[in-house]
């Protein structure tokens, strides 16, 4: 299996994940699951993406909006998985690079959503 296919199998994977977690919101393990799921689907793409893209250092300059430090979930939600559906439609038009910053932008954004996840636990602890 090629570079490709095997990043083109892991934004699936992890867009498919995605929809799901928006599908559970509501039973709270289910969600953290899934968004578990679909993280490592893309950082499983990213390590793809690094190794073929090794030479260049062009990533320093894709940042996602500084605004939105404190967004709320659904937009985060519906922004990681805009990302990744460029993404994913970058590698078939084989413009890999600019799947690449569509990939790096979604795990951004994933990785807001993790942290809004851990920090409400921790209030929900702090709480008790």
């Amino acid at each position: 299996m090629s570079f490709h296919s095997k990043i083109l199998n892991a934004l699936k994977k992890a867009k498919k994940y995605l929809k799901s977690s928006i599908r559970t919101k509501e039973n709270a393990e289910s969600f953290k699951k899934a968004i578990w799921h679909a993280a490592a689907e893309l950082e499983y793409a990213l390590f793809f993406f690094s190794i073929k893209f090794s030479d260049e250092n062009k990533r320093h300059n894709w940042r996602v909006n500084p605004r939105s430090k404190e967004s709320d979930l659904n937009l985060m939600l519906s922004m990681a998985e805009k990302f990744l559906s460029s993404a994913e439609k970058c590698v078939l038009s084989e413009d890999m690079l600019e799947a690449y910053k569509n990939a790096y932008l979604a795990r951004n954004y994933m990785l807001k959503i993790q942290g809004a996840l851990a920090k409400k636990k921790s209030d929900a602890s702090k709480k008790k």
